[in-house]
């Protein structure tokens, strides 16, 4: 059983730690929601294995339902995708035993 408690909220609201401008739009917090599973293939396609980090912004953008564009998390200072991993993680790992 793993020590750890994890949290899969449905949303996640990420202040950014400085504004990011794109195409005249500031922002300055994201908000994603919980991934669907049809989501996931963004993860899986020809484009995620030779540029998995396109892939993973895009992903990130569909979680936004199309507010934020994919840019702005290729602006995004390391420390902000950082915490947005984080929540992101739990729902693509296999569950231990929780015997």
């Amino acid at each position: 059983m793993s020590d750890q408690t994890v949290n899969l909220d449905e949303q996640f609201t990420l202040v950014l730690s400085s504004p990011i401008v794109v195409a005249g739009t500031t922002f300055t917090e994201i908000k994603l929601r919980e991934p669907l599973v049809r989501d996931l293939r963004i993860l899986s396609g020809s484009m995620a294995q030779k540029d998995p980090v396109t892939a993973t912004n895009q992903l990130y953008s569909q979680l936004t339902d199309g507010v934020v564009p994919a840019e702005v998390f290729e602006r995004m200072k390391v420390r902000d995708m950082r915490k947005i991993s984080a929540w992101f993680r739990p729902f693509t790992q296999e569950e231990s035993d929780t015997n």
